[in-house]
């Protein structure tokens, strides 16, 4: 029995190589089991994959030329810009002091009277008073800070009474 199933354990191991090495040579259209649509199918996965590639590519492209071009604009907006004219930059200067007294005088005078405060002319003023402070840095060409000075903190509360 033992010589049997060594016999038959030779005799398909004989056989295997020559059935594995013959193709099917039946149908032209079909390779590898595969017919015609299946590869239409794969090289349209493919095309669609190197598509959505070089979209995603180019939107990674111009999602990068958008961030240099930001900080480009922002570099740009931190250069100094040339002076003016002296007598332009004089001119400009003792309007904006005369304004910021102008200013000044009115904001005090709303806030001595009786009665509440009126916030929204109290923002505007604001906004002209920093308004003005920013042209007068520029036109009197002050030094830069030096690093690491901060500026002291003003507390003012919330309350009406503390924002006189």
């Amino acid at each position: 029995m033992l010589r049997l199933v060594a016999a038959a354990v030779v005799f398909a191991s004989a056989i295997t190589p020559s059935v594995s090495g013959q193709q099917d040579n039946s149908d032209p259209g079909q390779r590898g089991g595969r017919n015609d649509s299946e590869r239409e199918r794969e090289r349209g996965n493919r095309e669609r994959e190197m598509r959505e590639t070089r979209e995603r590519e180019m939107r990674e492209r111009d999602l990068r030329d958008r961030q240099f071009n930001l900080r480009m604009l922002e570099n740009e907006a931190r250069r100094p810009v040339e002076r003016r004219e002296p007598q332009l930059a004089l001119a400009q200067i003792r309007e904006d002091f005369m304004r910021l007294q102008a200013v000044n005088n009115d904001m005090a005078q709303t806030v001595s009277r009786e009665g509440a405060l009126d916030f929204k002319f109290i923002a505007k003023s604001a906004s002209e008073v920093k308004k003005r402070a920013e042209r007068l840095m520029y036109n009197m060409a002050l030094p830069e800070p030096e690093k690491g000075t901060k500026r002291p903190k003003t507390e003012v509360g919330a309350e009406p009474a503390q924002l006189k």
